[in-house]
């Protein structure tokens, strides 16, 4: 009787075992698809041709120039506007990077994806083959 008690104990840290291992399986998948949605926006948004026109002719390149302009361009602002004028050409730099980000977030997701949707294969049958071992 202890026997079949220390079975069922084993068998059932097992199972607890393995719904964790899955659960951290399947939060892996699902932030590599979530990655991979919002690459694949970003992918759509940056040929668009009103966002080249907005944020890259407009926003990366005529913003960035002009604040560059004026900022070697001795006596066209006063002190207190240095500060605006960094933080909008941080903001330029900072929304370029994001975008990099995304992208880069996207080409990694999209290579572990069918690694981890096959970790997680690989896993259910080793514990299936586990338990048919045991019952045989």
């Amino acid at each position: 009787m202890k026997n079949n008690e220390a079975n069922l104990v084993e068998t059932q840290t097992e199972t607890s075992n393995l719904k964790i291992e899955l659960k951290e399986i399947d939060d892996r998948i699902a932030e590599l698809e979530e990655f991979i949605k919002l690459g694949e926006t970003v992918r759509e948004l940056i040929v668009d041709e009103r966002y080249i026109k907005v944020f890259v002719d407009g926003f990366f390149d005529a913003e960035r120039d002009r604040i560059a302009g004026v900022l070697t361009t001795p006596n066209s602002f006063d002190s207190g506007q240095l500060d605006i004028f960094i933080e909008k050409l941080a903001a330029i730099r900072h929304t370029k990077e994001y975008i990099k980000v995304c992208l880069i977030n996207y080409d990694t997701a999209m290579q572990r994806i069918e690694d981890e949707k096959e970790y997680r294969e690989k896993v259910v049958a080793k514990y299936s083959q586990d338990i048919n071992s045991e019952e045989g």
